[in-house]
């Protein structure tokens, strides 16, 4: 039926069918081999308290605790995520556990021009080892009107897999896996059960040459995911000087266990809902070809990342204002071959620029124009891999206040002068928005006040 005349009643059969029905919801005896549709009854139960004792301590050092409490429980009936391995016909809600807690220190010395933090944080997953996470800041003001703030800090951080990256099962053009132990062992494409797709590529090419060489193949010697961490060290400055204000900043990062994805062929081939999933071993008995998986992981080659921004703004005279950002960034994995999997997804260089006044010649109209470009930049996801273009926009708006009625009429559009562009791989086509809004905010605009009389 796909393959019926566009527009034609068979064609539209198809694709109302595609869009009612289920992933993952085969029906071979009625011709359907599973739809877009997708089922999602998760759940996200989050706690958290903090307390201050700084007012105890008669202000002399301020300590903050917390601690908190998260639950996942995730629900999409087999559509989505691996509720229901082994095939039994029940899919049972995966529930996953985390808490935390912290203590945060804060000092200020010499008049409160010179400023200490420290913190640190303890965060257990059910599924990972804990992670402590110990951080500290420091910030020196200096000038007769501490117009000038220097700023320094190494913290350390983490990032837990999320639940997609722990429990999915999602067999597209490959299969997506999450990593998780409880999830992925079954599967045996972990700690040595897999070889890198590229090479299998190249191997399958030498068999169709007729010379069956398996030390083309390169084993893929993965553990299972656990949380990315991160160290960073940055430095920054703010200040203001007759009008201009100027904020910059300059970072480096260090990561280990960087999360990422990788496309293998499995040595073995495993089961998934009783039913076999071809492997390398499938190919070598009867030529079958081997299904892909695509399996969240750690890259075990060390992540840096680095980058610096700086922010300008400068107040005119009659209430108008100009602005302005740059900002770069670049990371290298240590080994470049780990490059390509490595989704920062990130332009390298980007910059914003604006003016606008929002009360010319106190007539209550105002405008506001701005500019925004950003670099070409390589996109890596599971959805699929590509470059994204460099592309601007030129955005403007005007209003007019009506301050008896405390309310802003706004009229303006973003993309004025085009090309479309995208943001991502995949992606849609962002065209030309117009928009017009009106906004009632008495706290902002300040109407008329009624003065109580005695």
């Amino acid at each position: 039926e796909l393959l019926a005349p566009k527009g034609s009643a068979e064609f539209q059969n198809a694709i109302e069918t595609i869009r009612n029905t289920l992933f993952q919801r085969a029906e071979p005896e009625k011709g359907i081999l599973g739809g877009a549709g997708f089922v999602d009854h998760s759940r996200l139960f989050h706690t958290e308290a903090t307390y201050d004792f700084t007012s105890l301590l008669k202000d002399k050092i301020g300590i903050l605790v917390g601690a908190n409490h998260r639950m996942y429980s995730l629900f999409t009936d087999g559509t989505i995520f691996n509720e229901d391995p082994e095939g039994t016909g029940t899919n049972t809600r995966i529930k996953i556990n985390e808490y935390g807690a912290f203590v945060q220190a804060t000092k200020k010395f010499f008049e409160e021009r010179f400023r200490v933090s420290a913190s640190i944080r303890y965060d257990k997953n059910e599924n990972f080892d804990a992670v402590f996470s110990p951080r500290v800041a420091t910030v020196v003001t200096l000038g007769k009107k501490r117009e000038h703030n220097i700023r320094a800090s190494f913290q350390t951080g983490f990032r837990n897999p999320d639940t997609q990256a722990q429990y999915i099962y999602f067999p597209a053009t490959s299969i997506l896996l999450g990593g998780s132990k409880s999830n992925a062992e079954r599967y045996g494409i972990y700690q040595g059960g897999a070889y890198s797709k590229d090479s299998w590529d190249k191997f399958y090419a030498s068999a169709l040459g007729g010379v069956v060489d398996p030390s083309i193949l390169k084993e893929v010697n993965m553990d299972f995911i656990k949380p990315e961490r991160l160290s960073n060290i940055e430095l920054g400055y703010k200040t203001v000087i007759k009008g201009l204000y100027i904020d910059w900043n300059a970072y480096f990062n260090w990561y280990k266990d960087f999360i990422a994805q990788e496309n293998v062929i499995a040595k073995v081939g495993p089961t998934h809902k009783g039913q076999h999933v071809n492997g390398f071993d499938d190919f070598l008995a009867t030529r079958a070809t081997p299904a892909t998986f695509r399996p969240y992981y750690n890259v075990s080659d060390k992540v840096t990342s680095w980058g610096s921004a700086i922010g300008l703004s400068y107040k005119m005279k009659k209430g108008y204002s100009a602005r302005g950002n740059f900002n770069y960034m670049d990371y290298k994995a240590e080994n470049e071959e780990a490059n390509s999997d490595i989704d920062f997804n990130s332009p390298k260089y980007m910059f914003n620029l604006g003016f606008g006044n929002g009360n010319v010649n106190n007539s209550n109209a105002g405008f506001d124009i701005s500019y925004r470009w950003q670099s070409k930049f390589d996109w890596v996801s599971s959805f699929g891999n590509g470059e994204v273009q460099s592309y601007s926009t030129l955005d403007a708006s005007a209003s007019y206040s009506v301050k008896k009625w405390n309310t802003v009429f706004r009229v303006g559009g973003t993309n004025l002068v085009g090309p479309t562009y995208r943001t991502n791989v995949g992606g849609p086509y962002v065209g030309r928005t117009i928009f017009a809004g009106i906004t009632y905010d008495g706290s902002v605009l300040g109407g008329s006040k009624k003065k109580n009389k005695k």
